[in-house]
């Protein structure tokens, strides 16, 4: 991926793959950002301030982080539970605060089963006032298939079967 940040590379089929022509110490903040450890909080945190602290919106941003991190451990989550990953970024463009997504420890496989976040700003999208909001959703499919998997559950019969 490296490669494609700058002039570009040629693939194994021999297809030229065009880069994005970032300078050196671009692609080398990119990769630093990257590098960010996601397993151990404090040490996220630390790198993620190191290299975005000057910015304001970063710090604050990160403080947001720090006290969702607080609330999780005094609910009685383990901190390897909890990966603060940098590099998730969720599918829809109206997201304005911290996004999560839940995954199956014992069935990474089957990807996010539950995710969501705030967004300040999609309601005024559609009706011209402002309401700041925070959501969720289920992927009740893959949660289903998933306890089935673990046995939790059983399939129904259908009349196709």
């Amino acid at each position: 991926m490296v490669a494609e940040l700058g002039p570009g590379r040629v693939d194994k089929s021999g297809d030229e793959i065009p880069g994005l022509n970032l300078k050196p110490e671009q692609i080398s903040c990119i990769e630093n950002f990257l590098d960010i450890p996601r397993r151990d909080f404090e040490k996220t945190f630390k790198k993620c301030s190191e290299l975005l602290g000057e910015y304001e919106i970063a710090r604050r941003g990160l403080d947001e982080l720090k006290e969702i991190h607080e609330y999780l451990m005094t609910l009685g989550f383990e901190n390897e539970q909890c990966v603060f990953d940098t590099t998730v970024v969720r599918g829809l463009g109206y997201y304005t605060g911290p996004i999560f997504e839940t995954i199956l420890t014992d069935l990474p496989e089957f990807g996010s089963v539950f995710a969501g976040g705030r967004y300040d700003n999609l309601v005024g999208r559609f009706s011209g006032q402002e309401a700041p909001g925070t959501g969720a959703s289920i992927g009740v499919d893959r949660l289903l298939a998933a306890l089935q998997k673990l046995g939790l559950i059983e399939g129904q019969k259908t009349s196709t079967d």
